[in-house]
């Protein structure tokens, strides 16, 4: 299975304590690989891979944290 990325956009107040979040999820598969501020909107941002499939729990965390303005997942084609 190839793994999937995840690119979530928050607020930066609270960048460090989604990143602290998503590292609780290390057992289920989650690499946070890097995070930060962009440069232009001044927000926060997290991406991350999953080695495994995403749980749906997860996704059910994004949408409802109010702190995740958004969030886009990717996975490559396969050939």
């Amino acid at each position: 299975m190839p793994s999937t990325t995840m690119l979530v956009l928050c607020s930066k107040r609270y960048l460090e304590t989604i990143v602290e979040e998503f590292e609780d999820w290390r057992d289920e598969g989650i690499k946070v690989t890097l995070y930060g501020i962009t440069p232009k909107a001044n927000d926060g941002f997290v991406l991350i891979s999953w080695s495994k499939s995403v749980p749906e729990a997860f996704h059910t965390k994004l949408q409802k944290d109010d702190d995740i303005f958004d969030y886009l997942t990717y996975s490559p084609v396969s050939e």
